[in-house]
């Protein structure tokens, strides 16, 4: 900042630095390359959070619901291989699987719905797919 004196006042004169086109061009590849970086690991983010094998599936709870038998979860990700043809992409939690209906209802009501749950298929080829594990650091 300079200081100008112009007889009663005194003028504060700010001078605004000019940038090279080199400098310019420096800082647009920097941000270049930070935009790259947190596209890229966005993508890894994403690709990691759901993943389908023949017996498991990894994803995030999208819907829950309880009925007679048990409770019925629905992943994001879709069904495992072993569970084609279970209505709606529902899977069966049977009710007298207490201990993985109390992990998945915890981590339904905590928010932190992502898991691996893993399946033992349709029973007789037929109803919904029938979990047997759920893995909520999956």
């Amino acid at each position: 900042m300079n200081y100008i004196f112009t007889g009663k006042y005194i003028e504060i004169v700010t001078k605004k630095k000019q940038h090279s086109s080199v400098e310019c061009s420096l800082r647009l590849i920097k941000e270049i390359k930070m935009k790259a970086i947190i596209i890229v690991l966005f993508a890894l983010m994403v690709s990691i959070s759901s993943y389908a094998g023949s017996s498991y599936v990894s994803g995030n709870i999208t819907n829950l619901t309880a009925v007679k038998s048990g409770v019925m979860i629905m992943l994001d990700s879709g069904l495992p291989d072993n569970c084609s043809g279970s209505p709606y992409g529902w899977m069966l939690i049977k009710q007298s699987n207490t201990a993985i209906t109390s992990v998945v209802l915890a981590a339904w009501v905590s928010g932190k719905k992502q898991g691996t749950i893993y399946t033992s298929g349709r029973e007789n080829g037929t109803g919904y797919c029938l979990v047997v594990q759920f893995d909520p650091a999956g």
